[in-house]
């Protein structure tokens, strides 16, 4: 298995960072000017129904642990070319597998009460030519790497992140890929629970499990209904 440049997760995480300092004054004022009085919904929905209800009983239950809240928002997404607003779906996530950062169909989670816009995580789904390996990110930066046996390759790092390549070949413009990226983002600062790890990536797994059933490719994804503990050396 071939190895991604090294440089490649850092530069999509500070483009990340970039995207989310654009963004925080419209969250803001979105999450702001919903009166809690004025719907069910102002006052947040439950972990069951983010991400286009695509977290199962325990990732829904990692997602409050990590919280410390069973209430959420999620941020109705980026406009698309006619300027309506597109919240995420499995749909929109396959469709834009292909696109830059800002076509793609991003997943924005945070806590009901939240006046600070840093999200509390962020999912991101992009098509991809090869993946890390395994032992190799172990005996790199084994302490700041917790690697699992899921997927083609899944690890979470030191800094709130998380990764997640399953087989699952998509055609785009630029030709076929054989792999797809799941990309957890988080502020760190929004979590509860200082160990994060296992429920980060109980999270990552439901969501991407949901989308490879969508691309017809649960069988050669290697995607388990429940993660197992990390890999050790």
């Amino acid at each position: 298995m071939s190895q991604m440049p090294p440089l490649e997760n850092q530069v999509g995480q500070i483009n990340k960072l970039l995207w989310w300092t654009l963004s925080s004054a419209l969250t803001v004022a979105a999450l702001s000017g919903c009166s809690k009085d004025s719907s069910s919904e102002a006052d947040g929905v439950p972990a069951t129904q983010v991400c286009a209800s695509t977290l199962d009983t325990s990732a829904a239950a990692a997602l409050e642990r990590i919280s410390g809240t069973d209430k959420f928002a999620e941020l109705e997404g980026q406009s698309t070319a006619s300027g309506a607003s597109q919240k995420f779906s499995l749909s929109g996530a396959a469709e834009g597998l292909h696109g830059t950062a800002s076509e793609r169909n991003q997943c924005t989670i945070y806590t009901a009460d939240d006046k600070s816009a840093h999200p509390l995580i962020e999912v991101d789904f992009e098509a991809a030519t090869s993946h890390p390996d395994k032992r190799t990110a172990l005996q790199k930066d084994s302490q700041k790497t917790t690697v699992y046996s899921i997927g083609a390759y899944a690890a979470t790092n030191a800094n709130f992140g998380a990764s997640l390549f399953f087989a699952c070949s998509t055609k785009g413009p630029e030709g076929a890929k054989p792999y797809v990226k799941a990309s957890m983002y988080s502020s760190g600062d929004q979590f509860e629970e200082e160990e994060t790890s296992k429920d980060r990536m109980i999270i990552l797994n439901s969501i991407s499990r949901r989308l490879a059933e969508k691309l017809g490719c649960s069988k050669d994804a290697s995607l388990p209904t429940e993660v197992p503990a990390p890999i050790t050396q």
